[in-house]
């Protein structure tokens, strides 16, 4: 007898091995299980693309590179499961679509689009009478439907309570084989996957929760958002009067050049500003007679998002300084005049530190800035003995705790900053790429969101713990953002809001040197007044103070219409002459 050898032997042994299941319920949980294990490990391979690619490019670069990779390598392995899960599906149909091209489309569609799977199990459930399977079908087909178009917040939540009742529809279709668990082991991947990451985004909410608490031991209070509005409570509201007509009728602009301030020209500003902006006059006059230790008070903004009514009052404020500035100059002999407009200033100043954001900070910098500025015409007028304009000049401000103070707001910041756009994303709103995350790869966004909170909060307490007898640059250095760290893992919410940390370390040094070159100036004009001319240098001083800045002398000379104090740049070099970043001018001559 002739016995015919089989033909393609290994290819159809390989074919029956991998693709052919006796049940075919048993195959299209297989496949389907197989699918949802793929999906499971995209997160993964993205996580792993920002460490690989992230020094070289962009966040959207690098996802695409990541996706595309994710791509060449998931395919096959999508596919597998893709092809198992048609096949299995068309057995099932068969029987009731009676037409093989029909059960073969079917299940092909249900093998390309997952999520239809229960629209084409319902009508064989029916049919053959499995009601609670094909309620499970149903409930699957409206899940996914949810999924698909609607936008809220617990959509993951939806999306798998759909794939819950799909396998609960699969599992009661009619089938003559007994089913076995060892086809769900895929399942059991792709559940371990999503669990690890779960236990991931607990460890590094567990990891920023100590972070915060470790801010809030170094800053010395709570950095929480609630706190913010606490503290705000009973402040005097920015949406009332008169702070109200303060910031609507805000000048557009007050001409004040820092270092030169001819009368003339300021009597002119004055002039113009009472005739342009007269109700913002009055509305000044109205907030000068509220109590300086009180800070302004916000209102809730609708969208949740703190840090943009944080900007209402900053302009109308420095306006308002500049106009104060300026009366200083024009009062310059009228000793009360001028304490009280110093006084005013000086209100201001500590009204901005009450509030405690960084944008505050800036701002109370700025005003003692321009306040100290404007007292150089007082000096240079010679009405004020060297005691009373010391007086004047008013005591150290504690820079250091105030900014402790503010970087612990900013940490509360960005957290609502970060919520307030995860939360948008999750109602489809914002950037579209977030959008399409937040829906698709809803744990990946949360975790790489909590990673660059956990840095954010890491680069705080760092920058609140450094020592205050060290010098403005040392501070600035060790305060500084550790940019490579930013781009290599793509955290671009500490990109956008941290990179100014460092710089405002050298500001409080700059304004610290400031009022100490301020008080020198008083000490050299008392030179003159006892000898009738400007001395040479500062050797006349039992000791000569250090800078603020880099713990070196402060530096004097003389200049054709008077004299200047200055210290090193942050470079080290000498300052150019018109550079009064690191000088006070002080003219005689005018």
């Amino acid at each position: 007898m002739n016995v015919k050898p089989l033909q393609h032997y290994h290819r159809k042994k390989f074919y029956y091995r991998f693709f052919m299941r006796k049940s075919p319920r048993a195959g299209t949980m297989f496949g389907l299980a197989w699918i949802y294990m793929t999906a499971c490990l995209v997160p993964f391979a993205l996580l792993a693309a920002i460490s690989c690619f992230g020094d070289s490019f962009s966040f959207g670069i690098t996802l695409f590179a990541g996706a595309g990779i994710t791509l060449l390598l998931a395919i096959p392995v999508y596919l597998y499961g893709a092809v198992l899960c048609a096949l299995g599906l068309m057995k099932i149909c068969l029987p009731v679509f009676r037409f093989k091209s029909l059960a073969d489309a079917a299940g092909g569609l249900a093998a390309l689009v997952p999520s239809l799977l229960g629209v084409i199990l319902l009508p064989v459930l029916i049919v053959r009478k499995r009601f609670a399977a094909a309620f499970f079908a149903l409930a699957a087909t409206l899940a996914f439907g949810v999924y698909s178009f609607a936008e809220m917040k617990n959509i993951l939540l939806v999306f798998i309570a759909g794939g819950i009742c799909l396998f609960a529809a699969l599992a009661g279709v009619e089938d003559k084989h007994r089913f076995s668990w060892r086809f769900m082991i895929p399942l059991g991947i792709a559940a371990a996957a999503h669990l690890f990451l779960l236990g991931y985004d607990g460890k590094l909410q567990m990891d920023i929760k100590s972070e915060r608490e470790k801010l809030s031991q170094v800053v010395g209070r709570s950095v929480e958002i609630e706190d913010i509005w606490a503290r705000e409570a009973g402040g005097i509201p920015i949406d009332r009067e008169p702070v109200k007509t303060l910031i609507a009728q805000k000048p557009e602009s007050v001409f004040l050049k820092k270092g030169d301030h001819p009368l003339e020209a300021a009597r002119n500003e004055l002039r113009k500003i009472h005739r342009e902006n007269p109700l913002f006059v009055k509305a000044l006059d109205e907030c000068l007679k509220l109590p300086p230790d009180v800070p302004f008070a916000h209102q809730q903004p609708e969208d949740g998002l703190l840090a943009g009514v944080l900007l209402s009052e900053v302009d109308a404020i420095r306006q308002a300084a500049y106009f104060l500035a300026l009366k200083i100059i024009v009062e310059a002999k009228n000793k009360t005049k001028v304490r009280e407009y110093s006084r005013n200033l000086t209100g201001i100043r500590d009204r901005m530190l009450k509030n405690n954001s960084l944008i505050c900070h800036l701002m109370a910098l700025a005003v003692e800035n321009i306040r100290l500025d404007a007292l150089e015409a007082v000096l240079a007028g010679g009405t004020f003995a060297k005691g009373e304009f010391a007086e004047l000049v008013g005591g150290p401000v504690d820079w250091n705790r105030y900014l402790r103070y503010s970087y612990g707001d900013e940490a509360a910041l960005f957290k609502n900053t970060m919520d307030h756009i995860l939360s948008k994303a999750a109602m489809g709103g914002g950037d579209k790429n977030l959008v399409r995350m937040k829906k698709y790869l809803p744990i990946f966004l949360h975790v790489h969101f909590l990673r660059d909170y956990r840095f954010a909060l890491r680069t705080f307490t760092n920058a609140c713990s450094i020592p205050t007898t060290l010098s403005g640059l040392e501070k600035a250095r060790l305060a500084a953002v550790d940019e490579q760290e930013i781009k290599r893992n793509h955290y671009f919410l500490s990109g956008m809001l941290l990179p100014a940390l460092e710089t405002v370390y050298e500001k409080d040094a700059q304004t610290a040197d400031l009022r100490q070159m301020v008080l020198l100036g008083a000490e050299v004009m008392e030179y003159r007044r006892k000898t009738g001319k400007l001395p040479r240098d500062l050797t006349f001083l039992p000791q000569v103070p250090s800078a603020e800045l880099d713990h070196r002398s402060i530096m004097y000379e003389t200049t054709p219409d008077g004299f200047r104090l200055y210290t090193h740049t942050r470079d080290g070099k000498i300052p150019a002459a018109d550079d009064l970043r690191y000088a006070f001018k002080v003219r005689l001559h005018r």
